[in-house]
């Protein structure tokens, strides 16, 4: 291989690796185990990830804010407790050992027991809500163990546009006293927002962990150490659809010790279910109670996610009293972490649990914050467990009945990891025939602005903090949240005067195109300038090549200095690419917005004309890719999933080569052939590879592209053939040959002139400054310097 040939084909191979690289990383799915590899039986872990510790000889109840017991919420939902395995160290697997099978409510000399009759004998638990949105918002469905929910149905959202506008007609037909009303979807396709997590054992048995489901009541001052009362089992009666109750007894004398009870209430119009969670003692003397729990985990992945996981936890918070003594305002800024990061926290919290707990993390505890709402979001929607803020009655922004949240990690089957968060409560004192509780609100929604900017009691929680127009992995420090936001609100402004978000984005490139046309308009000026220079001294470039054919630090310094000479800007073909880099920001925040912005959610372009023919579901939803033809079924090559033809790319690829011949800086003369051709190599690589890498992107987003890049090859153009026509009328107005001038060069020529009058005008009053100021420092000087002068005078 000669050096010529290495020169082309090293360079290509490397750029080509590097935009591959480059491809994987921006676009590739978001690792769900970065921290490499996981343990070999995160279930068997989750049974234990951090087992009750014998708190020693202390046994006299604690206040409020004494440290808790340490007790874990396993994400497998396994009933089993083991003792306290021996010392793990960071070598050591973490692996529970087998453990003896326990006593039924948990060890100790205390047990639950159902009051009545259990879930499993009354034939398992009922349902609240409707799926009827003018009843509820939503459906719970209640699973058999636990007291949590098997399931939470939206009445009003479903999996895809078409199905939402068959539900939007079904309902306005029924509004206006249709006697045949066209029929729901079906019940399929409606959004579910989570389900019970089922996971799988190292035996390959199956657990099933209901959502928002209680663990165990840490009780102390009944014997001498903290007892672990399992909660999570078949020990529930259900009082009434949504009301659960159990009681713990004492073992030895079976005397009732504590009544708990769950009750779960949807407020009307809301989505949101208030959870009441209540202790009575029933024994007669005072206790101390810790609550246990389940909180918000992996939510569904939304079906139209563009090859990116977007999960997140998300941290509200309030400062101590003394920066805010109001405790009125709830900060959410520097909490977020995204799905991969608290899988990391929970494959370590075994070793560093302080270190890898979710709340309180460290900035918590040094700056002394305080809980006031923790959730779960994907791309639309979130599962919020908050302060049950509820004024006058419930005054309080602080979540506290809360005192700790810790990440848990299991397997759903094969190698899916699946996280969970466990809930640990403050501990309650609860004096004889008292009662203690641990409330909570959650919030069960859309990520939509004018649900938690305007309703409260979100809106006193600051929960719009759970909205968040931000790109993950490397996306991140060029995604900027104030563009973004800004985007959302500009472009619901022009979607309440044009009513159709496709046009919007449309008349959104029109005003960006416009306010950057100062800067086109001068950038592709000085870049074809700066060609036509080149040009005109490429004879003596070719004559310095020829001096100096081996010596090429010499030649590129021969070269600047000629171009000093002829006033040619070697830099001038850059500037035409700078509107690109400017509107850069604007199309990754735009992406942002497409992608996470709920209002745009299954919405259709141009007024759903396409859809008129048949359904056709080309542009039905701008937040998925175009579906110009849908294959039904999808189809996995390489890193990408092709469900079907979207034409947009396709057209941005064709618009793309079009935009390269009007706003490509032409082939500076400066360069060697080969540099030429790999030049032009990377042009039809780039001109391949953006298209590919936003094949499967928000049709928005594309039809941004697309629009932006039609106008520029139109601006480009014109551009072009106003500098053509300026340049023969510059060489009109000089020939001064005495013919009559052209409309053009008339006009060109007055504007000539009076640019040099203004420029004579401030010449002249420019010099008359200056003799100005000459004249007053003349007679600056002849005045007398001292008082002593001036009498002398």
């Amino acid at each position: 291989m000669d050096s010529n040939t290495r020169k082309i084909l090293f360079p290509l191979l490397i750029g080509m690796f590097a935009c591959f690289i480059l491809g994987v990383v921006v676009f590739g799915p978001a690792s769900d185990d970065p921290a490499g590899t996981p343990p070999s039986d995160p279930v068997e872990q989750a049974a234990d990830p951090d087992p009750p510790r014998d708190p020693g000889p202390e046994s006299t109840p604690s206040t409020e804010k004494d440290p808790p017991a340490s007790t874990s919420v396993p994400s497998s939902g396994s009933v089993a407790v083991t003792p306290p395995p021996a010392a793990r160290t960071p070598s050591t697997p973490v692996e529970a050992p087998p453990p003896a099978e326990p006593p039924p409510g948990g060890f100790g000399t205390l047990f639950a027991a159902p009051s009545g009759q259990t879930l499993a004998d009354s034939g398992g638990a009922s349902t609240l809500g409707s799926l009827d949105p003018e009843i509820q918002r939503m459906k719970l469905e209640f699973a058999g163990n636990a007291a949590g929910i098997a399931r939470i149905t939206f009445s009003d959202f479903w999996l895809t546009g078409e199905a939402s506008r068959q539900a939007d007609r079904h309902h306005d037909a029924v509004a206006a006293g249709a006697s045949d009303p066209p029929p729901l979807p079906d019940d399929a396709q409606r959004y579910v927002l989570q389900t019970a997590t089922k996971l799988q054992s190292a035996s390959g048995a199956t657990i099933e962990t209901p959502i928002l489901a209680v663990y165990s009541l840490n009780i102390r001052g009944w014997g001498d150490e903290t007892q672990q009362v399992l909660l999570f089992g078949d020990v529930w009666t259900q009082v009434e659809p949504g009301h659960f109750r159990t009681v713990i007894k004492d073992r030895s004398s079976g005397d009732s010790v504590l009544a708990v009870s769950r009750r779960f209430v949807l407020p009307e119009g809301r989505y949101d279910i208030t959870l009441e969670q209540r202790v009575e003692n029933l024994s007669g003397r005072p206790l101390s109670l810790s609550w246990v729990q389940f909180g918000p985990g992996d939510l569904i992945v939304d079906q139209t996610t563009y090859l990116r996981d977007v999960r997140r936890f998300h941290l509200g918070y309030l400062f101590d009293p003394q920066r805010d003594p109001e405790q009125a305002h709830v900060v959410s800024q520097g909490m977020m972490r995204e799905r991969n990061q608290v899988i990391t926290m929970a494959e370590e919290f075994a070793m560093a649990a302080d270190e890898n707990r979710l709340w309180p993390n460290q900035d918590a505890l040094e700056e002394d914050l305080r809980l006031s709402w923790f959730g779960a979001t994907n791309r639309y929607f979130a599962l919020c467990v908050h302060a049950p803020y509820d004024p006058p009655s419930n005054p309080s922004r602080e979540l506290s009945a809360i005192d700790r949240i810790e990440p848990a990690l299991g397997r759903a089957g094969g190698d899916e990891q699946t996280l969970t968060t466990s809930l640990h409560g403050a501990w309650r004192e609860l004096p004889a025939s008292g009662v203690a509780q641990w409330d909570l609100g959650v919030y069960a929604g859309p990520l939509e602005r004018k649900v938690l900017d305007n309703r409260e009691p979100y809106r006193a929680l600051s929960m719009n903090g759970l909205i968040l127009y931000l790109m993950s992995g490397c996306c991140t420090f060029c995604t900027f949240s104030w563009l973004a936001n800004f985007m959302v609100v500009f472009l619901a402004m022009i979607h309440s005067v044009v009513f159709d978000w496709g046009v919007a984005i449309m008349v959104l490139v029109c005003v960006v195109r416009l306010l950057l046309h100062p800067i086109t308009r001068k950038g592709q000026i000085g870049m074809q300038r700066s060609a036509k220079a080149m040009g005109e001294i490429k004879p003596e470039l070719d004559k310095l090549r020829e001096r100096f054919p081996n010596d090429q630090e010499k030649m590129r310094q021969e070269q600047m200095r000629l171009m000093q000479e002829k006033g040619v800007n070697p830099l001038g073909c850059a500037t035409g690419m700078l509107p690109m880099f400017l509107q850069m920001p604007i199309w990754i925040a735009l992406y942002a917005v497409l992608f996470f912005a709920f209002e745009l959610r299954q919405e259709w372009a141009f007024y759903g004309f396409f859809q008129l023919f048949d359904g056709w579901a080309f542009l039905g939803d701008l937040s998925a890719p175009d579906n110009f033809i849908d294959f039904g079924v999808d189809y996995d090559i390489l890193f990408f999933q092709f469900t079907g033809i979207n034409l947009l790319p396709i057209l941005m690829g064709v618009v793309f080569y079009i935009q390269q011949k009007y706003m490509t800086p032409p082939t500076s003369v400066t360069l060697t052939d080969d540099q030429k051709r790999q030049q032009k190599f990377m042009k039809i690589m780039m001109l391949v590879l953006f298209p590919v890498m936003l094949y499967g992107a928000p049709s928005g987003l594309t039809l941004y592209i697309l629009t932006s890049s039609v106008i520029g090859v139109v601006e480009s153009r014109y551009i072009r053939k106003h500098l053509k026509l300026t340049e023969e009328a510059m060489a009109e107005v000089e020939a001064n040959d005495g013919r009559p001038l052209s409309p053009f060069a008339r006009k060109l020529k007055e504007k000539t002139e009076k640019r040099k009058a203004k420029q004579d005008r401030t010449g002249r009053m420019y010099e008359k400054m200056l003799e100005n100021a000459r004249e007053k420092q003349a007679r600056k000087r002849q005045k007398p310097k001292t008082f002593k002068d001036k009498k002398k005078r």
